[in-house]
């Protein structure tokens, strides 16, 4: 391909719930509620609802929450929105400003597995079913990306389907 060139064949890949389309999908990451060991915020109880989110100073990594997807997809559909949030860019960040409790977050099940082992941070379920999100990848077309690419998607969803 040429330095420049607008035709840059990329290709998308999904798995939603068990089925792969077109390619090798990563699969879905279940997503939670992380506060601090102490519970001296309102995320109680094993499952949270947004309402009791948009109580706490929710740490999105949007520059917006019209741009978060926990917005999006589980606040603005139960009718609420944030009263206070703070835009953060690192997930070491985000780790700080929680055990300083000063905000709650929504992040993946495997990004908090050490804090919670350590009993620095409590995760809770968001909703009563949980919330998921589908992680996608974009590659160049397998005869282009070369073995080392496709070794690495393969790495990544036996990486997913691991239990969190």
């Amino acid at each position: 391909m040429r330095s420049g060139s607008s035709n840059c064949p990329i290709r998308f890949t999904k798995c939603h719930r068990g089925r792969s389309f077109p390619g090798e999908g990563l699969g879905d990451i279940n997503l939670n509620g992380a506060t601090r060991r102490d519970e001296a915020c309102d995320l109680r109880g094993d499952v949270v609802q947004p309402a009791d989110i948009v109580r706490e100073n929710l740490l999105i990594y949007a520059k917006r929450p019209e741009d978060s997807l926990l917005c999006r997809e589980v606040l603005r559909p139960a009718g609420v929105w944030l009263e206070r949030y703070t835009n953060v860019h690192l997930t070491e960040a985000v780790f700080a400003l929680i055990k300083a409790d000063m905000g709650v977050a929504c992040l993946a099940n495997w990004a908090i597995v050490p804090q919670i082992e350590s009993g620095d941070f409590v995760a809770r379920r968001i909703g009563r079913g949980g919330w998921k999100r589908t992680w996608w990848a974009a590659t160049w077309p397998e005869r282009e990306a070369g073995p080392l690419v496709g070794a690495f998607v393969k790495c990544l969803q036996h990486s997913m389907k691991q239990p969190s």
